[in-house]
């Protein structure tokens, strides 16, 4: 039961946001990051292209966030060379607010970014 409570309430956080219902970027991150730590990968991606066009109005903390979100969701989404190029950009943002994103999420997006760089220089030769 309480999963499906979880569900219902980001699915009317998704749908709120998509309505115009949430008027700040860093309650649509929050929103975002609830379906992430749902796996609701897809309505992740969604929310965070739709996010885009105010990536320039962002503090270096949101937009770490957002970059965060953006790379793993694509990661997650098997999508390697977009997932490459958000977590790129979350980690020099890193760099600029080392506090920004836990302990946890900072380890895991070291080792995923890694990972993709490796994989990138197979591929590449």
């Amino acid at each position: 039961m309480k999963w499906l409570l979880r569900r219902a309430c980001a699915y009317a956080l998704c749908t709120l946001a998509f309505t115009g219902g949430c008027t700040t970027i860093s309650s649509d991150l929050d929103a975002a990051t609830t379906l992430y730590r749902d796996a609701r990968y897809e309505m992740v991606q969604r929310w965070t292209q739709a996010l885009s066009p105010e990536c320039p109005v962002m503090s270096d903390a949101e937009r770490l966030r957002y970059q965060y979100l953006s790379g793993m969701t694509a990661y997650r989404l098997g999508q390697p060379d977009l997932a490459l190029h958000h977590l790129l950009l979350a980690a020099v943002l890193a760099q600029r607010a080392p506090t920004t994103l836990e302990a946890t999420d900072q380890a895991l997006m070291e080792r995923t970014l890694d990972e993709l760089q490796q994989a990138y220089s197979r591929r590449r030769g």
